[in-house]
């Protein structure tokens, strides 16, 4: 409600709460030689006076109203004011606040010259405090006094002490114009925003409504416990409720109730005097003083807006066309990525109020704060069904329950549906295992080609050691023995040199024996099998282990190098098996698969300890190592299971493009190839 007071030239109204409600307005009135003093009960001027020009007025907790201008210090007896004059040395500069402290002395901030305390009419400057006037002044329940100045401090003055905070102590409010003690909380604004005391020091409060806490000239408390904010922003309403989160979270930002141009608030807060600019008069009534004149609100009889406000989507723009909302799936083109929803609220209080926040299935997981603006805009939208929400409050914050929704799809493009994205992943996948199997046939065929190497050397070296050196010694036996047989039976030296040539034909015969083991027989290539049967056959003449050999699958014709290596691997652990595992029965199975050459050695024995087998063998003994290495040399795969007390299997496995000299099908299947794996294969 706004008052129907008089405008007051100058800087406005100072007001004072008397008893029964009444508010009382003191107007300096700067172009007369008097002010005036309005009484005002039940919303009605009830009478008006002349009186000194007063700045600043106050009630104290005995229900005392003063006021203070540059020439008197007034006080209201039996409603009519009775002055004292200031101090010669303070006469002519405005009293900027009063408060009044348990002992019943006055404080008193005079503008340009500091506080004063008054007793027994008296003044005295306290010069504990700055040596400014204070913007500020209160005295809380426990008698402790507050100051605040336009340097961003505030002093406490408690036991005589005077502590004074400032940005250091967390008080980062600019000029500080306003402090409020409502029971234990000590509440200060200002120039840049809100701020509580806890105890040691100051907490800023950030806003959580639609305009900043800044400009804050006044603040004023409820019976309730709520707190009613004179700011720039407009006049703000913040709950107990609220008011118990920010206390519990110094985090929180202040939710509340904004009361602005829009609510017929006249103008901003007074910003320097008279100061505090909001009150609360004896019947629950709030007052404050504005630019534009002074309002009242009854916190107890606020009406509010309980219906919430019908929202309405209009249409969804996309790509240079709009769609109106007919209730039905819309169906967008392909390609459309942005969009705009635009929507509306009916209100018919203050639309310019209503609020709104949105949702879009399918792309956002929470709901976003639209503001009051009527349109939601979307970026980078994939193809897909979607479904927009939007609901909105009204002026008093009651939201919608239902809202409005809309539901719409985005054809996708051939490129950009499911079929196509599996097709390129089959396709990748194609493209990988055709990579693998080229690059598994070139290791494959660069070890057949180390292998036919390995062979082809060992066959030069068996022929250079045939056609020289077992030539060579073949002649000197035969020149030897020649010599020998001409000389007499009876001789020593014919019994000496028929001892060394029989000792030469032993060395002539083992050294045909080497070179025919470095050129295998063409009957020995493919038998692998019986070569490992044959050694069985011998290992288990000398031991009491059950042997046996199965094969399976069709005999393949080996690689030479294949085969004695497959085979010295073998005997490696035929040997094992039959001396140090202590078996019952060992078995032997050759598999000849189309893709591996597979050797398998099972033995029932003691078996071989798990540290051993990580640690590649027992110190000094290097077999299970050189069975590793003479698989590694074929590109095989060589596994070793075993568990002592459960036997051991060994298990060979060597590709057959290494094994086979030849590999059926291989030669139609890359013929099949396109030219340039052909090549890199062979």
């Amino acid at each position: 409600m706004r008052l129907p007071l008089p405008f007051c030239p100058g800087i406005g109204y100072a007001l004072a709460a008397g008893d029964a409600g009444t508010l009382w307005a003191a107007c300096p009135r700067r172009n007369s030689p008097t002010g005036s003093l309005t009484e005002i009960r039940n919303g009605s001027i009830v009478g008006q006076q002349d009186t000194e020009k007063f700045t600043a007025g106050y009630r104290d907790a005995d229900g005392g109203v003063w006021f203070g201008g540059p020439d008197a210090l007034g006080h209201l007896e039996s409603g009519r004011v009775v002055t004292t004059p200031l101090p010669e040395e303070l006469s002519g500069s405005d009293v900027q606040l009063i408060t009044r402290d348990r002992d019943g002395t006055l404080w008193v901030s005079v503008v340009g010259k500091g506080v004063f305390h008054v007793t027994d009419g008296r003044w005295s400057l306290y010069e504990p405090l700055p040596k400014i006037q204070a913007l500020a002044e209160t005295t809380d329940p426990q008698g402790t006094m507050w100051f605040g100045y336009t340097d961003g401090r505030v002093a406490r003055m408690q036991g005589g002490k005077v502590r004074l905070f400032d940005a250091g102590d967390g008080l980062k409010i600019g000029h500080v114009a306003t402090i409020l003690a409502q029971g234990d909380e000590i509440w200060a604004g200002g120039e840049l925003g809100f701020a509580r005391f806890n105890g040691k020091g100051f907490l800023a409060i950030e806003s959580g409504c639609d305009s900043s806490f800044t400009g804050m000239s006044g603040i004023v408390g409820t019976k309730n416990g709520d707190l009613w904010l004179n700011s720039i922003g407009g006049i703000a309403h913040i709950t107990r409720e609220e008011l118990e989160h920010i206390l519990s979270d110094p985090e929180h930002r202040a939710k509340c109730e904004i009361l602005d141009s829009l609510d017929a608030v006249p103008g901003n807060p007074i910003q320097t005097r008279p100061l505090p600019s909001a009150l609360a008069t004896t019947d629950g009534r709030l007052w404050f003083a504005l630019s534009g004149g002074v309002i009242s609100v009854d916190p107890d009889h606020w009406i509010r807006n309980t219906l919430p406000p019908p929202v309405r989507i209009w249409s969804i723009a996309g790509r240079g066309k709009e769609y109106a909302n007919r209730g039905a799936i819309l169906e967008l083109p392909i390609h459309t990525k942005d969009l705009q929803v635009n929507y509306t609220a009916g209100s018919l209080t203050i639309p310019e109020r209503v609020h709104f926040r949105y949702k879009l299935d399918g792309s956002d997981k929470d709901w976003q704060d639209g503001g009051d603006r009527r349109d939601a805009v979307y970026t980078n939208l994939s193809p897909g069904r979607y479904t927009f929400h939007v609901i909105a409050a009204n002026n008093d914050g009651k939201w919608s329950e239902i809202g409005s929704s809309i539901a719409f799809r985005i054809a996708p493009a051939f490129y950009q549906t499911r079929w196509f994205y599996a097709l390129c992943v089959v396709a990748f996948m194609g493209l990988l295992a055709l990579w693998h199997r080229v690059r598994v046939r070139q290791v494959q065929a660069r070890t057949v080609r180390l292998l036919e190497a390995g062979l082809a050397e060992r066959e030069r070296i068996a022929r250079e050691l045939h056609d020289t050196l077992l030539q060579g010694m073949q002649g000197l036996i035969w020149r030897f023995q020649a010599a020998t047989d001409r000389m007499p039976q009876d001789q020593p030296a014919r019994q000496l040199m028929e001892q060394s040539l029989d000792r030469a034909d032993k060395l002539l015969g083992e050294s045909r024996d080497k070179v025919k083991d470095l050129r295998p027989a063409a009957h020995e290539v493919a038998d692998l099998a019986q070569a490992l049967a044959a050694e069985g056959a011998q290992f288990e003449q000398l031991h009491s282990a059950g042997f046996q050999v199965s094969v399976q699958g069709s005999c393949r014709d080996l690689h030479p190098m294949v085969r004695e290596e497959a085979l010295l691997i073998s005997r490696e652990a035929l040997g094992n098996a039959f001396k140090h595992a202590g078996a019952r029965h060992i078995e032997v199975e050759v598999s000849y698969d189309d893709a591996t050459l597979h050797v398998r050695i099972r033995d029932d024995g003691q078996g071989i300890s798990t540290d051993v087998l990580h640690a590649g063998g027992r110190p000094g003994h290097f077999g299970l190592l050189g069975m590793r290495e003479r698989a590694e040399r074929l590109h095989a795969r060589l596994d070793i299971w075993s568990k002592t007390g459960t036997g051991t299997e060994i298990d060979l496995r060597v590709p057959a493009e290494v094994a086979y000299r030849r590999v059926q099908g291989a030669s139609r299947r890359m013929r099949s190839w396109p030219k340039f794996f052909r090549s890199s294969v062979e």
